[in-house]
C-alpha cells in the first residue's frame, strides 16, 4: 500500500492499476518520486487532494484543448492540490456509434488520438497521463485509488475538467458521471454563455458564484481556507467590490483582476455538486475551432481530390502527424447521402 509521505499519485496509481489489472502510468510520471518537492507528491495534511480528469473525443484534439488543460495546471494545482491529470479520449466503439448517426462525420481511432496529443509540444507529459484503456477499467482504476487513500486517511477526490458547453446557463453536467463530486471550466478557449462584465450569471439548480483569491503565478497570497477545501489565496472568499480593490493593489504588476480569481459554485439539492470556474484574462483569450471544424476542413479538402494544407491544419494538435493520418483516410459515396463522405476505417 503506497504511503502518503513522499509518495506520488503516480505510484498510487500503479499500485491501483495493478490491483485492477489496468494499464499503468508511464514510467515518465513514475519517475516524478525523485523529485518530492512536486505538486504530484500526495499529502495527509490537506483537506483534499485531487486529479484533474478531462474526458472528450478529442477527434483530433486541437490547441483549444491544451489551452483549457495547461490554463488549470499552471494556475490551479497549488490551490486546489491537483496532483497530477488523467486525459481519457473516448472509447473508439463511442465514436463510431457517433458516425453511425451521421454519415459525414469520421473518427480517428483512440490510439492515434493519445499519439495527437503525446507528440505535440503543448502537452504537459511530466504531469498529464494519457489513459489508452476503456471507460470500465478507468472507472476501476478510480475507486480503487480512492479506496487504497481511505484506508491511509488521505482524502481524493476527481476533478471534472470540461469545456465551456458543458456548463451553462440552460444546463449543467453532472460530473457523478465520471465518478466526480466536482467539475472545473475555464473561458480560455471559448466563451462561457454565463460570464459578464462585472459578474457570473447564476447556473441552474446552483447557488450564486462566490469567489476566492488565487495567487500562483503572484507571490500575493498566504494560505486561506473557504468552505475548507484549502484554497490559496490573498483573502478568500469575497465581493466584487473587494474584487476591484484587489486590482488596485497589483496594477502595477499589470495582471487582470479576473486573473487573481477562482469562482464556485454549490448545487442546491442532493447530491451536491461543486463547479469552479477560472476566467481568463480575455486579452489573453485565444481563439479556437471546434473539433467538428478541423475535420470539416479535412473533409472538404479530400472531396476536392486533394490533402488539407498547413492553414486548415494549424489548429489542431500535431499537425504534421495528423497529415500523416489523413492520408490513409479514404472517400466513401453513398446513395443516400448527396455529397461523399470520408473514412477512417482500417
Amino acid at each position: 500500500m503506497c504511503a502518503a509521505t513522499h509518495r506520488t499519485i503516480w505510484d498510487c496509481a500503479r499500485e491501483s492499476a495493478e490491483q485492477t489489472r489496468t494499464e499503468p502510468p508511464s514510467e515518465t510520471l513514475l519517475s516524478a518520486v525523485n523529485q518530492p518537492d512536486r505538486h504530484c507528491v500526495i499529502s495527509s495534511d490537506t483537506s483534499r487532494n485531487r486529479i484533474l480528469l478531462f474526458p472528450g473525443s478529442f477527434n483530433p484534439p486541437h490547441r483549444g484543448h491544451a489551452a483549457l488543460l495547461n490554463a488549470i495546471l499552471s494556475s490551479l494545482s497549488r490551490s486546489l492540490n491537483i496532483r497530477g491529470a488523467i486525459i481519457f479520449p473516448h472509447d473508439d466503439e463511442q465514436l463510431k456509434r457517433r458516425a453511425r448517426e451521421d454519415i459525414s462525420r469520421f473518427s480517428f481511432d483512440k490510439a492515434q488520438r493519445i499519439s495527437l496529443w503525446a507528440e505535440s509540444s503543448s502537452f504537459p507529459k511530466n504531469d498529464t497521463w494519457l489513459y489508452n484503456d476503456c471507460r470500465d477499467s478507468l472507472t476501476r482504476l478510480q475507486k480503487q485509488m480512492l479506496r487504497n487513500l481511505k484506508k491511509q486517511r488521505v482524502k481524493l477526490c476527481f476533478l471534472l475538467l470540461v469545456g465551456p458547453d458543458w456548463v451553462t446557463r440552460q444546463a449543467t453536467y453532472d460530473p457523478g458521471q465520471w465518478n466526480c463530486t466536482e467539475a472545473i471550466t475555464s473561458d480560455i478557449s471559448r466563451p462561457v454563455d454565463f460570464r459578464f462584465q462585472h459578474t457570473l450569471g447564476q447556473l441552474p439548480g446552483c447557488s450564486p458564484w462566490s469567489f476566492h483569491f488565487v495567487g500562483e503565478t503572484l507571490d500575493v497570497a498566504t494560505t486561506a481556507n473557504c468552505q475548507g477545501e484549502g484554497f490559496r489565496g490573498g483573502s478568500g472568499c469575497g465581493n466584487f467590490a473587494s474584487l476591484m480593490s484587489l486590482a488596485d493593489s497589483v496594477s502595477s504588476l499589470g495582471v487582470c483582476e479576473w486573473s487573481l480569481v477562482l469562482w464556485t459554485c454549490l448545487t442546491l439539492r442532493r447530491p451536491i455538486r461543486q463547479y469552479y470556474f477560472k476566467p481568463s484574462d480575455r486579452n489573453a483569450t485565444i481563439t479556437s475551432p471546434s473539433s467538428s471544424d478541423i475535420r470539416k476542413a479535412i473533409q472538404n479538402s479530400l472531396t476536392q481530390g486533394r490533402l488539407p494544407n498547413d492553414s486548415e491544419l494549424e489548429d489542431a494538435l500535431s499537425p504534421g502527424l495528423l497529415l500523416g493520418y489523413v492520408q490513409k483516410i479514404t472517400i466513401v459515396s453513398t446513395d443516400s447521402n448527396p455529397y461523399p463522405a470520408i473514412s477512417n476505417e482500417k
